[in-house]
């Protein structure tokens, strides 16, 4: 299951009603049982470089907003969650709020690689596990039952390539 809160209300609705929309939209989901595993979907990522050209948390909300968002995707079992914005392609470890591994926590995709232009990246943060930032291309997920998988898809003509699966937590 896929939510994206921003396509009912334009591009950048405020931060409280998006965080109430996806809560309302987790709760009545969780509660009729239909989701084996839910996937989020966040323009910007939420674990940005401190040392960045942006401040950390600049360009997304409080950090005690942030994390009463990433609690609550962890307290109702997603997943996954994507994000752009960066124009890098970065893959997390499952994790919390914080960026601590967490075998039950949520892995992060940024997958900024539509075709404008690529950015730097500027630090390692905890729990990456995998960066690059000069290929454009897509990320394919494959939801199966008990499980999911991903495959960056570059570009004709170029190498880079991420791929793997992991057992859904819920």
């Amino acid at each position: 299951m896929l939510r994206n809160p921003f396509t009912t209300r334009g591009p950048y609705p405020s931060t409280s009603q998006t965080y109430a929309d996806v809560f309302e939209v987790m709760r009545y989901d969780r509660a009729s049982d239909v989701l084996p595993y839910a996937i989020a979907y966040r323009p910007k990522p939420p674990h940005l470089d401190p040392s960045g050209p942006e401040p950390y948390f600049a360009l997304l909300d409080s950090e005690a907003e942030f994390e009463a968002f990433w609690d609550a995707l962890y307290d109702f079992g997603t997943e996954v969650v994507l994000s752009g914005h960066d124009h890098i392609y970065e893959r997390f470890a499952p994790q919390t709020a914080d960026g601590l591994p967490d075998p039950e926590g949520v892995r992060q995709f940024v997958v900024g690689t539509g075709g404008k232009n690529h950015t730097e990246i500027w630090g390692v943060q905890p729990n990456s596990e995998l960066r690059h930032s000069s290929t454009y291309g897509l990320l394919e997920l494959v939801l199966e039952a008990g499980r999911y998988g991903w495959t960056f898809v570059p570009e004709a003509g170029q190498l880079f390539t991420d791929r793997g699966s992991q057992n859904c937590h819920g």
